[in-house]
């Protein structure tokens, strides 16, 4: 669920993007107004509910007014004043549709940083017009990371599609540790496949990783800035979880398979665009 805090922050980006000021003559000062054109085509372009578009972009509500209607799509008062707890999943799919469209169109440059941290601390990834959950989608996420290894030319290709594949049929079959354990595996291709691209186009310092054990790409990605000292020590910690888990089959439930799952692939598709960050 997208947070209060993070609502905050999506609200006042709206408003700064959207609001102008006039000088309203009547009080002799000046206010803020909605640009009420460039909201509407901005919500309709991100699929936001009808009745939002039309009860948000009104033209004589000022700054305040505005955000303030976004705050209330968190606890579903925009919606409904009297039985708001039953529209709080609609103000949910509008304000990430808003997000969204923030993220997409750049808004407000300053503040997406602090949006995306925002959104992983509530368990959300944006990638590519979309919202993700962290803690599901993984076949969609999969896609994605299948489409990085063609951007990026990497090897294992059918490798990766075979350990995919077998992690979730173990894993519908009830069988934790084989699904466990191909988690690990996919997690060591993809790590050594951003080695060997990272050494070979990018360092150029043209390293043999072919043969490499997981510890020493680990080393080699923290050695080159490609992980922080933090990350990479998730990544140790992570890895010997897989491990320790994997190989004692008793132990291995079907939470922990589960998220080992979720795990590997948020954590290989995080490693995969790091790449972007160096071309």
């Amino acid at each position: 669920m997208i947070s209060r805090r993070t609502t905050l922050l999506i609200a006042d980006i709206i408003c700064n993007e959207f609001t102008h000021r006039v000088y309203d003559s009547n009080s002799r000062r000046y206010t803020s107004r909605i640009s009420e054109d460039l909201l509407r085509n901005f919500l309709f372009e991100f699929n936001i509910d009808g009745f939002t578009i039309n009860k948000i972009c009104k033209c004589y509500y000022n700054k305040s007014d505005l955000k303030k209607q976004i705050l209330d799509m968190h606890t579903g008062y925009f919606y409904n004043k009297t039985e708001y707890n039953s529209f709080v999943s609609l103000g949910q799919k509008d304000i990430k549709g808003i997000a969204i469209g923030i993220l997409y169109k750049k808004l407000q440059p300053e503040s997406l940083n602090s949006l995306e941290n925002l959104l992983r601390i509530d368990g959300y990834i944006y990638e590519k017009e979309k919202i993700y959950e962290i803690n599901t989608d993984v076949d969609d996420k999969a896609n994605i990371i299948k489409n990085q290894f063609y951007k990026f030319g990497f090897n294992n290709q059918e490798e990766f599609d075979t350990f995919y594949a077998n992690m979730n049929e173990h894993f519908e079959n009830s069988k934790w540790e084989d699904s466990i354990h191909n988690s690990r595996k996919l997690y060591e291709i993809v790590l050594k496949e951003c080695a060997i691209y990272y050494s070979k186009n990018i360092a150029k310092d043209n390293i043999d990783l072919s043969n490499a054990k997981p510890v020493d790409i680990r080393l080699y990605l923290e050695k080159n800035n490609y992980f922080s000292e933090d990350e990479s020590n998730i990544i140790q910690y992570y890895y010997k979880y897989l491990s320790n888990i994997g190989s004692h089959p008793k132990l291995a439930l079907e939470e922990q398979a589960d998220f080992s799952r979720v795990m590997s692939i948020n954590t290989i598709l995080y490693a995969i665009n790091r790449l972007d960050k160096f071309k």
